[in-house]
């Protein structure tokens, strides 16, 4: 599950989990709720939430990140040798390159 799908979920358990709690505990859980539908409105607004940084130190990563390990772990398994054409430098060295390039500049946005 990606970072932006747990990070609807856990806005929706913490909203339905509130207001459980609210009208069955105590009715200062009611501010859990108001707390977590804030943050998913600055997540939709923003485009990224403030536990972002809390879901990466878990592990968790975007589905393209994934995709782009995916695909890097295959070209370095060799399964796209026989695409190289001669003359030219092989696809799998610029799409290398490219993951390589597009990692430095994620890994900089994500701090």
């Amino acid at each position: 599950m990606g970072h932006r799908a747990r990070t609807r979920v856990d806005h929706g358990l913490g909203v339905g989990g509130g207001i459980g709690l609210g009208v069955a505990v105590n009715r200062k859980w009611l501010v859990l709720p108001v707390v977590s539908l804030g943050l998913l409105v600055w997540h939709a607004v923003q485009g990224r939430s403030p536990a972002v940084p809390l879901f990466r130190r878990m592990g968790l990563r975007t589905r393209q990140e994934l995709d782009r390990e995916i695909y890097a772990l295959k070209v370095l398994r060799g399964d796209f040798k026989k695409a190289h054409n001669k003359g030219e430098r092989p696809r799998a060295q610029r799409v290398l390159e490219a993951i390589a390039e597009g990692s430095e500049g994620s890994s900089a946005a994500a701090s």
